[in-house]
């Protein structure tokens, strides 16, 4: 026994809804943070979405990855683990393999009604059940508008379960200047309900 603490580890969820910059920036946070593990999953359709919105481009012969999307290898601090979403051998699809929380974002409605009804279809969705029957955090950010009647009832249903459901809306008495003050917004408010401050100072102080 040495007493050593692990590594405190988090999964971000990537699904095909509009608002790829929202998962890239908390990444970009969380990449270059020391002594954390980062699970990251996206799914196919996040990966279309990326190329479309980021204009993120694989390499010839294989899929995107982090480092093509987010930041370099060269600026990573944490521990970062990609996996595809089909794998549920991988250990984030086992309630019994500890994390601290997860983060959906962007959240599509399709992953939002999976996740209420405890499908776990895919890597994303099973990891999300696992973190609700374990009562872990689970931040969902849904992109979608308007929403439907079954979008709400989901949401509400999600949320009594201790769900956060952040909608990606900006605090405008912050007075924003830019696109980049909007998405860092957002991604703070995610790291804040993971319980996990991000290393910027940009703050309401009244």
């Amino acid at each position: 026994m040495t007493g050593r603490t692990a590594a405190p580890e988090y999964i971000v969820g990537v699904t095909g809804a509009t608002g790829a910059i929202y998962a890239q920036r908390l990444l970009q946070w969380l990449v270059r943070r020391e002594g954390l593990v980062v699970h990251v999953v996206c799914s196919a359709m996040a990966f279309k979405i990326i190329e479309i919105e980021l204009r993120r481009k694989p390499r010839r012969g294989r899929r995107l990855r982090v480092e093509d999307w987010v930041a370099p290898r060269s600026e990573w601090r944490a521990a970062v683990r990609e996996w595809e979403d089909t794998n549920f051998m991988a250990p984030v699809a086992s309630g019994s393999h500890r994390v601290e929380g997860m983060a959906v974002v962007p959240c599509s409605m399709r992953a939002l009604a999976s996740i209420d009804m405890g499908l776990g279809d895919n890597l994303i969705h099973r990891a999300a059940d696992c973190c609700l029957k374990e009562h872990r955090r689970l931040v969902l950010v849904p992109r979608e508008s308007p929403l439907t009647p079954a979008h709400l009832e989901q949401m509400a249903r999600l949320a009594h379960q201790g769900v956060t459901i952040l909608t990606p809306d900006p605090a405008w008495y912050t007075h924003p200047r830019t696109l980049d003050d909007f998405v860092d917004q957002i991604a703070m408010k995610v790291c804040d309900h993971l319980d996990l401050p991000p290393d910027v100072e940009r703050r309401w102080g009244g």
